[in-house]
């Protein structure tokens, strides 16, 4: 924790002295403590459990505004009965971010949709049951030894409803 703040603070003192190779070697070291946005990383493997009409997961990078009205810079949209694994490697600690339905979609009640994450095929974490009227829900996951990250997205039925993941970071 503070890695941002001892960066920052590095920052200042290696542009007093620029030839220190001590700052330096410090800045790259905290840089590591960086999360990584799922959003920039490619996926391993994807899927679906139906054949036709299906809606992918895709990356919104114009904007992505929940059913709360918060607006995000960027999100992933995750299509119905789909999925998304992520090799990882066991990199990584802890996997944050938030889920919620999309604005237009706030007042749909006919679907309950669903997210579940899975680490190396052993379920870690599953969300509320998105539906109108409920709240965006932030996650925090230990992911801690993990090789493969799986992002499902069930609902009951068809839908026509849009899930969005946004804020969704991996710290090391």
């Amino acid at each position: 924790e503070g890695y941002e703040s001892a960066i920052s603070c590095l920052k200042g003192g290696y542009d007093l002295l620029p030839n220190d190779e001590a700052i330096k070697a410090k800045i790259a070291e905290y840089s590591e403590y960086q999360p990584v946005a799922l959003y920039d990383l490619e996926y391993f493997n994807s899927g679906s459990s139906k054949q036709f009409g299906d809606k992918k997961f895709y990356r919104v990078d114009n904007g992505v505004k929940l059913n709360d009205g918060t607006t995000y810079e960027k999100g992933i949209c995750m299509g119905y009965y789909e999925w998304e694994e992520y090799k990882i490697d066991g990199a990584y600690k802890v996997f944050t971010g938030r889920l919620g339905m999309s604005f237009e979609d706030r007042s749909a009640n006919r679907v309950k949709e669903s997210i579940k994450v899975y680490g190396d095929d052993v379920l870690l974490y599953t969300s509320t049951s998105f539906l109108g009227g409920v709240e965006p829900e932030d996650f925090s996951i230990d992911i801690t030894g993990i090789d493969k990250l799986k992002i499902e997205r069930q609902s009951a039925e068809n839908h026509i409803t849009d899930l969005y993941m946004v804020n969704a970071l991996l710290y090391k």
